[in-house]
């Protein structure tokens, strides 16, 4: 018998700081992110910083309109 790893299902949480550096909130999705393979894990972990700071910079956006 072969195992191989098929598809993680990833929640990120995220977490809003107030000035201080203080948790003030944390955020995650009802669904997790599905992910294929260890390749697909590798670059989910890897781009989530560059998906994060765009998504704050919309919601910093929307937020002064």
């Amino acid at each position: 018998m072969t195992l191989r790893t098929y598809k993680f299902l990833v929640i990120p949480v995220i977490q809003q700081l107030d000035e201080d550096g203080n948790v003030t909130a944390e955020v995650q999705p009802q669904q997790p992110d599905s992910v294929f393979g260890i390749r697909g894990l590798v670059a989910y972990a890897e781009g989530f910083e560059a998906v994060l700071a765009e998504r704050e910079s919309s919601l910093n956006g929307a937020s002064s309109d």
